[in-house]
């Protein structure tokens, strides 16, 4: 069974150091998961004065 890429795409007001405290913290949640794994390419970058992250992801080879 097939599995299709995800993306996880995070908006964060910016203005503040939130930011970057959440998008350390998603790398980390991510990095720990077993069913995903992050992929090269998740730069944020400010929008409008929000900071968008966008990490792609890649299901885990499952045994």
């Amino acid at each position: 069974q097939a599995h299709l890429p995800a993306t996880l795409i995070v908006e964060v007001l910016a203005g503040t150091d939130a930011h970057a405290r959440v998008g350390l913290a998603l790398r980390e949640a991510l990095s720990r998961s077993t069913l995903f794994e992050i992929q090269p390419g998740g730069v944020p970058r400010e929008q409008a004065g929000i900071w968008v992250y966008t990490f792609p992801l890649a299901w885990r080879s499952r045994p």
